[in-house]
């Protein structure tokens, strides 16, 4: 069955105030090495140390509104990269995923979005909506589904410094979620299966585990089906 997740098309953001230790850039190693060398994570920002919880408060600083219509989608899944300072938003309704930056209060604002288009060229597809962002290390990755949901679907790669499209793979029907591991080697995608309304095709669920350990071009996609579950099996 279908998970809807009922939200208004805002975007409230936070601020946790609190003693705040100095942000240390990551030691990793990053699966983006081929194009890392070229990026420059930003920095100015700090964060509360482990052992301040006791002392966080909550404060709004300001709000997103995508401008659609209740009810189309277009903010509902959202996803922040440390590494670029942005935030990635997934409008259904535009096909895009929208990216906002924060004025000097600290509220959040657009600067940019992703057109979804080039992926479903560099796929060979036709997509319809996208359904979840993850951002990690620099990369965004995102779930597309294809134009007609039962079929295979695909998970499109960028950079979030210039927004360029590094890679697309091919997931299962319906990739409904997409997360990217910490270190950005790993992209996993649940993929929903969801029939038509007569029930006439029913694609099986699966999950996608996409493996960028050897870089984005040498990426090692893997289709894991749970078809050994079904009852007699």
């Amino acid at each position: 069955m279908k998970k809807f997740v009922l939200s208004p098309l805002v975007i409230s953001l936070t601020l946790l105030v609190g003693c705040a230790a100095s942000k240390q850039q990551s030691n990793s190693d990053s699966v983006v090495s081929d194009f890392k060398d070229a990026m420059s994570c930003v920095t100015s920002h700090s964060k509360p140390s482990p052992n301040s919880a006791s002392n966080i408060s909550l404060k709004l600083v300001g709000t997103y509104v995508s401008g659609n219509p209740f009810d189309t989608s277009s903010a509902e899944i959202v996803s922040y990269d440390e590494c670029a300072d942005k935030i990635y938003v997934v409008n259904s309704q535009d096909k895009t995923v929208d990216i906002l930056g924060f004025s000097d209060s600290g509220a959040p604002t657009k600067v940019g979005r992703i057109d979804l288009q080039q992926a479903a060229i560099n796929a060979g597809i036709e997509i319809g909506a996208a359904n979840s962002v993850s951002a990690a290390e620099g990369l965004v990755a995102v779930a597309i589904e294809a134009a007609v949901k039962q079929d295979a679907g695909i998970v499109a790669l960028y950079r979030s410094d210039n927004l360029s499209l590094l890679n697309t793979y091919p997931t299962g029907a319906l990739p409904d979620m997409v997360a990217l591991s910490s270190d950005a080697k790993f992209i996993v995608i649940a993929n929903e299966g969801e029939p038509n309304g007569q029930y006439t095709v029913d694609p099986e669920g699966s999950v996608t585990i996409v493996d960028l350990s050897n870089g984005y071009q040498q990426a090692v996609v893997s289709q894991v089906s749970f078809a050994n579950f079904n009852d007699g099996m």
